[in-house]
Protein backbone atom coordinates (compact mmCIF):
# COMPACT_ATOMS: atom_id res chain seq x y z
CA UNK A 1 0.00 0.00 0.00
CA UNK A 2 1.52 3.79 -0.48
CA UNK A 3 2.16 5.42 2.21
CA UNK A 4 -0.68 7.52 3.23
CA UNK A 5 -0.79 11.12 1.61
CA UNK A 6 1.78 13.70 3.05
CA UNK A 7 3.90 11.05 5.50
CA UNK A 8 6.92 9.59 5.03
CA UNK A 9 7.28 5.92 6.46
CA UNK A 10 10.74 6.27 8.05
CA UNK A 11 12.98 3.12 7.76
CA UNK A 12 14.67 1.06 10.67
CA UNK A 13 17.20 4.51 11.32
CA UNK A 14 14.00 6.72 11.69
CA UNK A 15 13.98 9.72 10.18
CA UNK A 16 14.11 12.24 13.30
CA UNK A 17 16.02 11.95 16.77
CA UNK A 18 14.85 12.65 19.70
CA UNK A 19 12.68 15.80 19.02
CA UNK A 20 15.01 17.20 15.83
CA UNK A 21 12.34 18.24 13.04
CA UNK A 22 13.20 15.39 10.51
CA UNK A 23 16.10 16.07 7.27
CA UNK A 24 14.54 17.59 4.53
CA UNK A 25 16.89 15.62 2.40
CA UNK A 26 16.21 12.32 3.85
CA UNK A 27 12.14 12.48 3.53
CA UNK A 28 12.97 13.51 0.12
CA UNK A 29 14.74 10.27 -0.39
CA UNK A 30 12.66 8.08 1.48
CA UNK A 31 9.81 9.43 -0.35
CA UNK A 32 11.61 8.58 -3.45
CA UNK A 33 12.22 5.56 -3.07
CA UNK A 34 8.38 4.58 -1.89
CA UNK A 35 7.00 6.51 -4.57
CA UNK A 36 9.23 4.67 -7.06
CA UNK A 37 8.89 0.62 -5.25
CA UNK A 38 5.23 1.41 -5.08
CA UNK A 39 4.99 2.09 -8.79
CA UNK A 40 6.74 -0.61 -9.78
CA UNK A 41 4.48 -3.20 -7.69
CA UNK A 42 1.46 -1.83 -9.13
CA UNK A 43 3.02 -2.22 -13.02
CA UNK A 44 5.00 -5.62 -12.54
CA UNK A 45 5.91 -8.64 -10.86
CA UNK A 46 7.15 -8.13 -7.64
CA UNK A 47 9.63 -10.47 -8.07
CA UNK A 48 11.51 -9.20 -10.88
CA UNK A 49 12.33 -5.66 -9.27
CA UNK A 50 16.11 -4.96 -8.91
CA UNK A 51 17.24 -2.66 -6.42
CA UNK A 52 18.79 -1.27 -9.30
CA UNK A 53 15.59 -0.57 -11.02
CA UNK A 54 14.22 1.00 -7.72
CA UNK A 55 17.03 3.70 -7.74
CA UNK A 56 17.09 4.40 -11.49
CA UNK A 57 13.61 5.12 -11.04
CA UNK A 58 13.93 7.20 -7.74
CA UNK A 59 16.66 9.19 -9.57
CA UNK A 60 19.05 8.32 -6.76
CA UNK A 61 22.29 6.80 -6.08
CA UNK A 62 22.75 2.99 -5.35
CA UNK A 63 24.41 3.71 -1.90
CA UNK A 64 22.04 6.27 -0.98
CA UNK A 65 19.47 3.53 -1.39
CA UNK A 66 22.01 1.34 0.93
CA UNK A 67 21.64 4.05 3.28
CA UNK A 68 18.39 3.54 4.13
CA UNK A 69 17.81 0.24 2.89
CA UNK A 70 19.41 -3.22 2.80
CA UNK A 71 16.64 -4.98 0.34
CA UNK A 72 13.24 -4.27 -1.34
CA UNK A 73 11.70 -5.55 1.19
CA UNK A 74 12.96 -3.37 3.87
CA UNK A 75 11.54 -0.70 1.46
CA UNK A 76 7.82 -3.05 1.29
CA UNK A 77 7.71 -3.28 4.84
CA UNK A 78 8.70 0.14 5.72
CA UNK A 79 5.98 1.30 3.31
CA UNK A 80 3.38 -0.53 5.33
CA UNK A 81 4.29 0.44 9.24
CA UNK A 82 1.88 2.77 9.65
CA UNK A 83 -0.52 0.11 8.12
CA UNK A 84 0.10 -2.19 10.59
CA UNK A 85 0.66 -0.15 13.37
CA UNK A 86 -3.00 0.60 13.03
CA UNK A 87 -3.93 -2.84 12.75
CA UNK A 88 -1.84 -3.95 15.54
CA UNK A 89 -4.11 -1.40 17.49
CA UNK A 90 -7.07 -3.43 17.09
CA UNK A 91 -6.54 -5.99 19.99
CA UNK A 92 -7.09 -2.68 22.75
CA UNK A 93 -10.48 -2.43 22.50
CA UNK A 94 -10.00 1.01 23.35
CA UNK A 95 -8.42 1.79 20.13
CA UNK A 96 -9.73 4.53 18.05
CA UNK A 97 -11.53 3.22 15.26
CA UNK A 98 -11.89 6.39 13.01
CA UNK A 99 -8.09 5.60 12.52
CA UNK A 100 -9.26 1.90 11.32
CA UNK A 101 -11.99 3.03 9.20
CA UNK A 102 -9.51 5.50 7.61
CA UNK A 103 -6.88 3.04 7.08
CA UNK A 104 -9.81 1.06 5.44
CA UNK A 105 -10.75 3.79 3.11
CA UNK A 106 -7.14 3.82 2.28
CA UNK A 107 -7.59 -0.14 1.37
CA UNK A 108 -10.56 0.46 -1.02
CA UNK A 109 -8.89 3.88 -2.55
CA UNK A 110 -6.10 1.67 -3.27
CA UNK A 111 -7.75 -1.76 -4.22
CA UNK A 112 -5.46 -2.57 -7.63
CA UNK A 113 -2.06 -2.06 -5.10
CA UNK A 114 -3.69 -3.81 -2.51
CA UNK A 115 -5.06 -7.25 -4.42
CA UNK A 116 -1.21 -6.86 -5.00
CA UNK A 117 0.55 -6.94 -1.60
CA UNK A 118 -2.38 -8.86 -0.35
CA UNK A 119 -1.18 -12.17 -2.50
CA UNK A 120 1.50 -14.36 -2.61
CA UNK A 121 4.39 -13.62 -2.60
CA UNK A 122 4.13 -10.25 -0.64
CA UNK A 123 1.12 -11.45 2.01
CA UNK A 124 3.46 -13.96 3.73
CA UNK A 125 6.17 -11.59 4.13
CA UNK A 126 3.28 -8.83 4.75
CA UNK A 127 1.67 -11.56 7.65
CA UNK A 128 5.03 -12.28 9.45
CA UNK A 129 6.05 -8.42 9.94
CA UNK A 130 2.04 -7.94 11.18
CA UNK A 131 2.34 -10.48 13.37
CA UNK A 132 5.49 -9.22 14.91
CA UNK A 133 4.04 -5.81 15.14
CA UNK A 134 0.84 -7.68 16.71
CA UNK A 135 3.01 -9.99 19.20
CA UNK A 136 4.79 -6.87 20.19
CA UNK A 137 1.13 -4.92 20.58
CA UNK A 138 -0.32 -7.77 22.89
CA UNK A 139 2.57 -8.09 25.56
CA UNK A 140 0.92 -5.02 26.67
CA UNK A 141 -2.15 -6.84 27.69
CA UNK A 142 -2.07 -8.66 30.93
CA UNK A 143 -4.09 -11.97 29.68
CA UNK A 144 -1.00 -12.31 27.04
CA UNK A 145 2.17 -11.61 29.07
CA UNK A 146 2.46 -15.10 30.55
CA UNK A 147 2.72 -17.22 28.05
CA UNK A 148 4.95 -16.41 24.39
CA UNK A 149 3.87 -19.51 22.56
CA UNK A 150 0.42 -18.86 23.19
CA UNK A 151 0.86 -15.07 22.90
CA UNK A 152 2.42 -15.52 19.05
CA UNK A 153 0.15 -17.97 17.85
CA UNK A 154 -2.86 -15.50 19.10
CA UNK A 155 -0.94 -13.12 16.57
CA UNK A 156 -0.21 -15.43 13.74
CA UNK A 157 -3.95 -15.59 13.75
CA UNK A 158 -5.16 -12.46 13.99
CA UNK A 159 -2.36 -10.89 11.57
CA UNK A 160 -4.03 -14.02 9.07
CA UNK A 161 -7.23 -12.73 10.02
CA UNK A 162 -6.85 -9.19 9.35
CA UNK A 163 -5.13 -9.40 6.06
CA UNK A 164 -7.63 -12.03 4.65
CA UNK A 165 -10.51 -10.27 5.38
CA UNK A 166 -8.74 -6.89 3.64
CA UNK A 167 -7.79 -9.16 0.77
CA UNK A 168 -11.31 -10.66 0.26
CA UNK A 169 -12.50 -7.32 0.51
CA UNK A 170 -10.51 -5.50 -1.93
CA UNK A 171 -11.22 -8.18 -4.48
CA UNK A 172 -14.88 -7.97 -4.46
CA UNK A 173 -14.97 -11.75 -2.78
CA UNK A 174 -17.13 -10.34 0.52
CA UNK A 175 -19.08 -6.61 0.21
CA UNK A 176 -19.62 -4.50 3.18
CA UNK A 177 -19.57 -0.89 3.93
CA UNK A 178 -16.36 0.39 5.77
CA UNK A 179 -18.24 0.50 9.47
CA UNK A 180 -18.41 -3.47 8.89
CA UNK A 181 -15.04 -4.62 7.53
CA UNK A 182 -13.89 -2.49 10.42
CA UNK A 183 -16.15 -4.57 12.82
CA UNK A 184 -14.92 -7.34 11.40
CA UNK A 185 -11.02 -6.64 11.60
CA UNK A 186 -11.30 -5.44 15.07
CA UNK A 187 -13.91 -8.98 15.72
CA UNK A 188 -10.51 -10.48 14.20
CA UNK A 189 -8.23 -9.09 16.43
CA UNK A 190 -10.18 -9.77 19.89
CA UNK A 191 -11.74 -13.42 19.30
Amino acid sequence: MPEKAGSVSGNAHGVTVGRQKPDRRVERTMSAIMRAFIGMVIEGNYRTITIAQIVARADIGKSTFYEHFRTKDEVLLASMGWIFAILAETVDSAAPQAELDDLLRHFWANRRLANVVLAPPLEGKLRRALSNRIDERLTRIDRWRRDPTERRIAAVRIAGGQLALLAAWTKGEISGDVEAISEAVRDAARS
